[in-house]
């Protein structure tokens, strides 16, 4: 259930938080850093309920996931095409390591 909870979560921040790309530039602008954190962090109140976390730690794991998307894809609208094509254990995938830091799955 948490793994679900955790996938779903991830597949809304992608479809509605992420991309653009400009050649193999890393070009993620102030605004789409916020962005992405603004749409993890919207999901924030109902994970802290179901896994009992911190507002810092759930924080933390949005940072860490936006450190993950930044290595992975040169700005937020090339985020966001790519995600498109990902399945749910590719996101699961993904965000593992931001998930077992932050998270505690």
């Amino acid at each position: 259930m948490k793994k679900f909870i955790l996938l779903l979560i991830v597949t809304v921040l992608f479809v509605f938080g992420c991309g653009n790309k400009k050649d193999k530039v890393n070009s993620w602008s102030q605004k789409d850093r916020n962005s992405f954190i603004d749409q993890c962090e919207t999901m924030q109140s109902f994970i802290v309920v179901l896994q009992a976390l911190s507002e810092e730690d759930y924080s933390d794991y949005c940072i860490c996931c936006l450190g993950v998307a930044q290595q992975k894809w040169p700005n937020l609208k090339e985020a966001d095409k790519a995600s498109m094509n990902l399945s749910m254990k590719d996101f699961e995938e993904l965000y593992a390591d931001c998930a077992k830091q932050h998270l505690d799955f």
